[in-house]
């Protein structure tokens, strides 16, 4: 465990630069937006009254300026490390550190697991816990810039607190099962990668492309891309589930608000258990196999240490 430890560090103090930039960037432009711009929410401007106004209310803001901060972060984070992992597999062999990690005493499933683990899993939780504080910093400021400390002081804060930790919950495990469907594409990329270098993702794209052609106009059979659709649609169900939590109409005052949030966070466990029932399905199955044979393909790669 204190390697593997390690070897999660090494992720962190190699990339924690470009990660910390893209989740701090967007969120202190914002700040200094909410901070320095004209605060002005509908028809109401900031120190004026919202029940004559007939805005949305505190509520309903608060929690929609957390809400998108803490996605679009976590978002971000997560196209970048899904973009950036095919070029994780040849990494060490470009920055010529193959050599030293092939002579320490860690496996080669160590490392690379470590690897897969902090860029796939822990970048886009931790991206999205970052939102989660940045996102109620600049909720806190556009309530009370916006409606005043009354009001502010006024909010619901305990139902807000269980939405909050449920909503983060659903998504952390979201993620997880999001990256679990798109496993055979990412590690398929990465083995690509490491064993045709630039070739790889050409070469990967272009071979599904041609055998989904031929299997189709020779057998009539379009299993290659109805198998791709099902993992990506699958990945996109792991985050919204089957059913969604609930509908936002019918919101316009703001006790129907505060009710919408009290259901929230058990209409959200019927979300989860819809997103779980379809992990038994064998689309998943055969992608998690695809993914662990690549995955033995990018440990024999680098045993090779080429």
């Amino acid at each position: 465990m204190d390697q593997f430890a390690t070897l999660l560090k090494r992720e962190w103090m190699q990339h924690r630069t470009g990660w910390l930039a893209l989740s701090l960037v967007p969120m202190g432009l914002l700040l200094l937006a909410v901070v320095f711009g004209d605060m002005k929410i509908g028809n109401n401007v900031s120190g004026g009254s919202w029940e004559e106004a007939g805005t949305a209310g505190p509520l309903p803001i608060f929690a929609m300026v957390l809400a998108a901060t803490a996605l679009s972060t976590m978002a971000m984070a997560w196209l970048a490390t899904l973009i950036q992992a095919s070029g994780l597999a040849r990494r060490d062999q470009q920055d010529r550190s193959i050599e030293f990690w092939l002579s320490l005493p860690v496996g080669h499933v160590q490392s690379l697991g470590a690897t897969l683990l902090v860029h796939l899993l822990l970048v886009p939780i931790g991206a999205l816990l970052l939102g989660l504080l940045g996102g109620a910093v600049l909720a806190l400021l556009v309530t009370l810039k916006a409606y005043g400390v009354a009001n502010l002081v006024g909010l619901p804060w305990g139902d807000l607190l269980v939405a909050v930790a449920a909503t983060t919950a659903r998504l952390m495990v979201g993620v997880v099962l999001a990256t679990a469907w798109l496993s055979p594409l990412i590690l398929g990329g990465m083995a690509a990668s490491a064993w045709l270098k630039r070739w790889g993702i050409p070469a990967l794209v272009g071979g599904l492309a041609i055998g989904h052609a031929v299997l189709y106009k020779s057998f009539g059979t379009p299993i290659i891309g109805q198998t791709l659709r099902e993992w990506l649609a699958g990945a996109a169900l792991a985050l919204t589930g089957t059913k969604g939590p609930l509908h936002f109409s019918n919101l316009d005052r703001p006790d129907q608000f505060a009710q919408f949030l009290q259901a929230w966070p058990g209409a959200l466990w019927d979300n989860l258990a819809s997103a779980i029932g379809l992990l038994a399905g064998p689309q998943l199955v055969l992608g998690l196999a695809i993914a662990a044979s690549c995955f033995c393909l990018l440990v024999l790669r680098r045993q090779r240490g080429a």
